[in-house]
């Protein structure tokens, strides 16, 4: 009996073995593939000057830890063979530029491999990918536009999970148009890909706004309502359209949906212009949430000409006794810009020195 068990154990042991050295060989043998098939010939093509640079500086990292060769090394010591087997190889700086179709099934491959990370847009892995990525493909409309095309079709999966904020850093004035006409053709997740694209690469333009304002008027999905807030853009916003924006905040500042309401009263409390909206952000001071009170205490600063006795008591109340200890500290920070009598400045300090 004891010798069947050993037996099967044994079985089992070797079996998982067998599975690990296959999936790290087929990490191994995809993850070089990008770099070398796709990124590095066009950098070879861009900068032929460059591959004694490379090599030395891949030298020290490669230095770092003589006791063997890490997984990370050892990717390295691939693509430096792979990168002079493909100079030795190529006659001309017009062979080393492969083909479209197999750049994206390559470069498919190995987003496909950075969503089965467990932390994809934090690893090392990434973070080289993303630097290449941006070196190259983000300079090339062609290219950049079938990554754009490739995102939209993979909507909602993790391999969009990793392109969002890939494709969200390129400078490339081609992804504002993308994510413009994203929000203005799209709906549902097409629409919140293309405002969240917005909050990242949006220039702040006339038409950025006005899109996401479009949004905010019309759009009748909480979640795409909840992005559009954030693709506000950071300027300031006057005359016609603040009122728009004020309005719209107003709308939604006593919603049933937390994370909706929290964006209106904050939206509300930045832009507000009369004190008849202003009493919105008031009411949320009692709100059941606590990510809504300090969204209230945050609208709340900067207006303190609006603030009556009793809204300055509320404030001390929630400094002193909020559960939220973030939302403590942050009504102690409004009502320090106010205007206090010297015993309600004695009261705060005391409550901030606890």
């Amino acid at each position: 009996m004891t010798k069947r068990v050993l037996i099967i154990g044994f079985s089992l042991l070797l079996t998982c073995g067998l599975i690990f050295l296959w999936l790290y060989g087929d990490l191994l043998e995809a993850l070089p593939r990008l770099h070398n098939d796709i990124l590095m010939p066009m950098t070879l093509t861009n900068e032929p000057d460059q591959t004694s640079s490379d090599n030395k500086s891949a030298s020290p990292e490669s230095s770092e830890k003589p006791q063997g060769k890490s997984f990370h090394q050892k990717l390295d010591s691939q693509k430096t063979l792979r990168r002079n087997r493909q100079l030795d190889s190529a006659p001309n700086s017009a062979s080393r530029i492969p083909d479209n179709d197999q750049d994206m099934a390559n470069f498919k491959g190995i987003i496909a491999s950075l969503s089965e990370l467990e932390r994809p847009a934090s690893s090392d892995l990434y973070e080289r990918f993303e630097s290449l990525f941006l070196d190259n493909i983000q300079h090339d409309d062609t290219k950049l536009s079938e990554v754009l095309n490739y995102l939209v079709e993979q909507l909602g999966s993790s391999e969009a999970d990793v392109l969002i904020p890939l494709v969200g850093r390129a400078s490339n004035p081609q992804v504002e148009s993308f994510a413009i006409k994203q929000v203005e053709v799209g709906a549902g997740d097409e629409a919140v890909l293309g405002l969240e694209l917005l909050t990242r690469v949006g220039t702040g333009s006339d038409e950025h706004l006005e899109t996401v304002l479009s949004v905010l008027e019309n759009s009748g999905d909480k979640e795409v309502l909840r992005q559009g807030f954030y693709a506000l853009p950071q300027r300031e916003i006057v005359g016609r359209d603040r009122e728009r924006l004020v309005q719209v905040s107003a709308n939604y500042a006593m919603d049933r949906d937390v994370r909706l309401r929290r964006r209106a009263v904050e939206t509300l409390g930045r832009w507000v212009q009369d004190h008849q909206r202003f009493l919105l952000v008031l009411e949320n001071l009692d709100a059941d949430w606590a990510i809504v009170r300090l969204a209230a205490v945050n609208g709340v600063l900067g207006h303190g000409e609006w603030l009556d006795s009793e809204a300055i008591e509320k404030l001390f109340r929630i400094a002193e006794t909020d559960p939220a200890r973030f939302v403590r500290q942050q009504a102690s920070k409004a009502l320090e810009g106010l205007a206090l009598t010297p015993t309600q400045r004695e009261k705060l300090e005391s409550i901030q020195n606890r």
